[in-house]
Parts: C-alpha cells; structure tokens; sequence
C-alpha cells in the first residue's frame, strides 16, 4: 500500500468518524427536543387542568365578569409583550426571512 493510500483510507476513516459523532449528536438533539416538547405539553395541560379552580376561587372576591376580564387582560398583556420579544429578535437577526406569497393571483 502506498503513502497515498494510506493517507486516502485515513481520511475515509476520519470522515466516517465524524459522520458517526454527527449521527449520535443529531440524536441526542432529536430525544431532547422531544422530552422539551412532551415537557412542554404537560405544563400545558396541568395549567389548563387548573383554570376553572382559580376561576372558581377568584369568585370569592370579584365577579365572574370581571374575573374573565382580568384573565383576558392578563393575556393580551403577556401575548402582546411575547409579540414584541419576537419581532425585536426577528429584526436584530442576520436572517432575513421571506415574505409568504399570496395564493390569490
């Protein structure tokens, strides 16, 4: 086997190296955004599990108006501020995402 060669087969064997830790790093990444997703889900649902509980007590104190008025104002306040996070960030970043066509000609 010549020296060329033998430098071509450990250039193979280091891509096939890198490849693999590539392969294992996809995965781990893929495992662990599910568990954030499955994480994220079940927060969900135990909050909104617990809703009519809170609504139930805050009827203690204030009405029902006005106990769903505050839990819509709440939202649109966090929702609104969410909205602005975001577009800061889409504005600050170095890609620039493309405007969606219309499907109407």
């Amino acid at each position: 086997m010549s020296h060329q060669e033998n430098a071509s087969a450990r250039v193979n064997v280091k891509i096939n190296a890198d490849s693999l830790s590539n392969n294992r790093l996809l995965q781990q990444l893929k495992s662990t955004l599910a568990l954030g997703a499955i994480a994220s889900l079940s927060i969900g649902l135990i909050a909104i599990s617990f809703a009519a509980n809170f609504i139930k007590l805050s009827e203690y104190e204030l009405s029902p108006n006005s106990t769903i008025f505050n839990r819509l104002w709440i939202a649109s306040v966090v929702l609104s501020l969410w909205q602005g996070l975001m577009t800061i960030r889409d504005q600050l970043s170095q890609y620039k995402f493309r405007q969606p066509k219309s499907y109407t000609p």
